[in-house]
């Protein structure tokens, strides 16, 4: 947390006061104020570590207003606090709206907070996905969340029906997928899963690494790079400074997604128009993009493979999309095990050699 704040709050505190002593609270910071919002315990579903994000997201876009060089630290653990760094604009607005987000009641019991705070809070989640948000990150921590609580049989049994119509509308979430919060903002889709991203072809993805890859708003060195697969061995990919296992099954999953939410949905033929039209009024031009290839393998053949200096960002790129990965699901070569495939590509090379020059020799005989 933010230790240049002069005045911490959290939702107890906040619930006790009135509002003109909030005024006065505020107005002798000194410097940053905090605001604490509270994470769960253990052991929640999916759908329950998704509201910890949610109710945050709503408390953060409603104060943003009423303050400036407002930002939110959080860790990534549902179960630890997540705060606000701010400093008011509006002592008077900001008051009143942290006295109306904080009532003395538990916001989590129906019966108690009031009814124009709950449908506020409803509001705002059912039109999330046409919203431009100051705190996109907490906007997907929530719908990932959502999304990965779909694996939850007794659910999806119990409202078959339901997913059915969502898994038509949205096809991505089929393959534990989300459309990026983020999307309204730069100006087409792109979609996040737990370990990659998809993102459209023709797209600057540097930039969108820039913005939200969590790499400080600066654009990690990318360099092309080079698969190999070994019998006996797990692929790799690398350049001249890295070596890694090529994620294979993470890569596919996200080929099987792109695939299926622009090929083979229902809605495939609208989707992938609407993704198109997004990027053309980017000023990006994808006329050599095709889309008449008539196989998946020729869908997904990689065309190009990205690999960043310090082995943390891997981009493939196949006929359909670019999928980005990071560091949880990349894995850099063991000195130990880069032994093996040195002798390997030795072998091979050797071969290669051997058969050159009997051909070589061949030819001089014969000519």
């Amino acid at each position: 947390m933010s230790k240049e704040a002069s005045i911490k709050l959290n939702a107890s505190e906040i619930s006790q006061y009135s509002c003109d002593d909030l005024c006065q609270i505020l107005e002798n910071a000194k410097g940053n104020i905090v605001l604490e919002i509270p994470g769960m315990g253990y052991c929640q579903s999916f759908l329950d570590q998704a509201e910890v994000y949610y109710k945050a997201l709503f408390i953060g876009e409603n104060i943003a207003s009423f303050c400036k060089n407002i930002h939110c630290e959080l860790n990534y653990d549902y179960t630890q606090p997540i705060y606000f760094v701010f400093q008011p604009n509006n002592i008077a607005g900001l008051a009143q709206q942290l006295i109306w987000l904080f009532p003395p009641s538990d916001l989590d019991l129906d019966d108690d907070y009031p009814v124009d705070l709950y449908n506020e809070y409803e509001e705002f989640r059912g039109n999330l996905e046409n919203r431009i948000l100051r705190f996109p990150e907490l906007g997907d921590l929530y719908r990932g969340n959502c999304v990965a609580g779909q694996e939850d049989s007794y659910h999806y049994s119990l409202y078959r029906d339901y997913f059915i119509e969502l898994h038509s509308k949205y096809p991505e979430e089929i393959h534990y997928f989300w459309r990026s919060v983020l999307s309204n903002e730069i100006g087409y889709d792109f979609y996040l899963s737990q370990k990659s991203w998809i993102v459209p072809l023709g797209v600057d993805i540097k930039e969108l690494l820039k913005r939200y890859g969590g790499f400080n708003n600066e654009v990690p060195d990318l360099e092309a790079a080079e698969y190999l697969s070994l019998l006996n061995c797990p692929p790799i990919a690398f350049q001249n400074k890295n070596l890694i296992i090529f994620p294979e099954s993470d890569v596919y999953q996200a080929q099987k997604c792109a695939e299926y939410m622009w090929f083979e949905s229902p809605e495939c033929d609208k989707i992938r128009d609407n993704m198109c039209e997004k990027i053309m009024k980017l000023g990006i031009d994808i006329t050599t993009i095709r889309w008449d290839f008539n196989t998946a393998q020729n869908r997904t053949q990689i065309q190009k493979i990205l690999l960043s200096i310090e082995g943390d960002v891997l981009i493939v790129q196949d006929r359909i999309a670019q999928y980005v990965l990071f560091p949880k699901t990349l894995n850099k070569i063991k000195p130990e095990d880069g032994e093996k495939y040195l002798e390997s590509i030795s072998k091979l090379s050797e071969s290669l050699r051997d058969t050159h020059w009997t051909n070589y020799r061949y030819r001089l005989s014969v000519g």
